[in-house]
């Protein structure tokens, strides 16, 4: 409790002390939508503007779906995304999953609303029956004291008026960090980790629903693929993803 405490209030400081300026170069930020950064910072952030439909990769033209994806297709059927994984949002991202500066967390998820609900009126798709946050295992949970995807969830869901549920999916065992790790070895680090908490409720809830699963960073989206296999054998009609950022190195 004592930890929890000093957690919240530590990051309530921070928020307070930094939100009066640009967190990038402490300029003003024109009170724009409340974001924490100003106008020229913002110009210069790594924005993704022309994905992949399906995986979020850059391409050249948007809404449409890279040469992967149309020979060899996840099974997640859309991904929204706003940044490349880069400096300066690289390092903020890294901030707020392991060192709990959740005053990010506002403005990513606000820019992220946004960009969901362009890419769904140009697709004339309607918005996704349910959020799902990719969960964390219950030891890396008890570390860093929040599940960062969980957050992000909890903050679009007010924004878009689609529900979420926390309770939907499991993961059953911890897994060796993914970072560094080839696209074959982290499928085979992920066999197994994930399920639904309970089989015959979670099969109701999920059957002929469009689901988005959330989470902060898409390198491989093998993590994502396997939950939206599990989603769909489950009956899910369609499956996407809402990341708030996207790797772009080519990982074989």
């Amino acid at each position: 409790m004592l930890k929890e405490f000093f957690f919240k209030h530590l990051n309530l400081y921070s928020w307070l002390k930094k939100n009066q300026s640009c967190l990038l170069c402490e300029g003003e930020t024109n009170h724009l939508r409340g974001w924490i950064f100003c106008s020229h910072c913002l110009a210069d952030l790594p924005w993704l503007p022309h994905t992949c439909l399906q995986c979020g990769i850059d391409i050249t033209q948007a809404y449409q779906k890279c040469g992967t994806c149309l020979s060899q297709p996840p099974y997640f059927d859309h991904t929204v995304t706003i940044f490349a994984y880069a400096r300066p949002i690289s390092q903020m991202l890294i901030q707020y999953k392991y060192h709990g500066h959740l005053y990010y967390l506002p403005t990513f998820s606000d820019m992220l609303a946004l960009k969901i609900m362009t890419h769904y009126k140009k697709n004339h798709r309607p918005l996704p029956d349910l959020i799902l946050p990719v969960p964390l295992s219950i030891s890396r949970l008890k570390h860093r004291g929040f599940n960062q995807s969980l957050e992000v969830s909890k903050s679009l869901s007010r924004a878009l008026g689609v529900p979420y549920d926390e309770n939907v999916l499991v993961r059953t065992r911890d897994t060796r960090m993914q970072a560094g790790l080839s696209l074959k070895q982290r499928r085979a680090n992920l066999k197994g980790a994930f399920n639904f908490k309970s089989a015959n409720k979670i099969y109701r809830l999920v059957k002929n629903k469009r689901i988005a699963l959330v989470d902060d960073v898409l390198t491989t989206g093998a993590t994502l693929d396997i939950l939206a296999k599990l989603l769909k054998e489950a009956g899910a009609r369609s499956v996407d993803n809402w990341v708030l950022a996207r790797t772009l190195a080519t990982i074989s």
